[in-house]
């Protein structure tokens, strides 16, 4: 009998639970084991969640299994606050979600919008962007929200932190009503809360130990150097 330490037992399919074990992840974090099945059921999440936790993987894996790869249209939002997070998933995308035909787009703002907007027209199915650039785009009429089944904000307080919650609640507003909306977070404050009960339908609170905002097996390590030496 399948037990729900595995990612088969958790609802994930062969093929990605294959691609799993082929980059040697056999065994899903506690974040991952909590919402995994609650995204498979479409169920909106509030999942606090630190660094080092798996929690992109936590998202993207439910998000894929259930995009329509023939389906030439965006099927999957996720809002990120850096660009270098956002790059990070959508490296993430690429190794799980091209032998699958789901393709995936960096929308970042500091890039040329213009480029951006040429790929647009090849209809990704997954956009990966930071809140003003995504903004911007749906402003523009570039990006078309009305199919995107899921919105995920990742590091929600780190989003907000930076200015971006007017973004999130246009995006938001910009899609469907019974889109599905995720939000991860290391901290939740009572700001998040209300977001969440405003804009969630019955969302699912998944949790970690209070006061732990960084994975315990994660090692931090730091180098002096000089300013001139800090790219190398």
């Amino acid at each position: 009998m399948e037990t729900n330490t595995n990612f088969i037992g958790l609802g994930i399919d062969e093929g990605l639970n294959d691609a799993l074990s082929r980059h040697g992840i056999t065994a899903p974090s506690p974040v991952q084991e909590e919402t995994i099945p609650l995204m498979l059921e479409g169920r909106d999440v509030l999942a606090q969640s630190q660094t080092g936790s798996g929690k992109t993987l936590a998202y993207l894996l439910p998000i894929l299994q259930r995009i329509n790869p023939e389906k030439k249209e965006l099927q999957a939002l996720i809002l990120a606050p850096t660009q270098e997070l956002g790059m990070q998933i959508v490296r993430e995308c690429e190794r799980y979600g091209e032998e699958r035909g789901v393709t995936s787009l960096g929308l970042i703002g500091g890039a040329a919008i213009k480029r951006q907007i040429e790929k647009l027209k090849r209809h990704p199915h997954i956009a990966v962007g930071t809140p003003g650039r995504i903004n911007e785009l749906i402003g523009l009429r570039k990006l078309k929200m009305h199919q995107a089944n899921v919105i995920v904000v990742d590091e929600v307080d780190q989003v907000l932190g930076l200015g971006g919650g007017t973004d999130v609640q246009r995006i938001i507003k910009s899609a469907r009503r019974d889109r599905q909306l995720v939000f991860l977070s290391a901290t939740i404050n009572e700001e998040i809360h209300q977001i969440a009960n405003r804009e969630m339908n019955d969302h699912a609170i998944v949790g970690i130990e209070p006061g732990q905002h960084t994975a315990s097996a994660i090692e931090h390590v730091y180098f002096v150097t000089e300013e001139r030496e800090k790219m190398d």
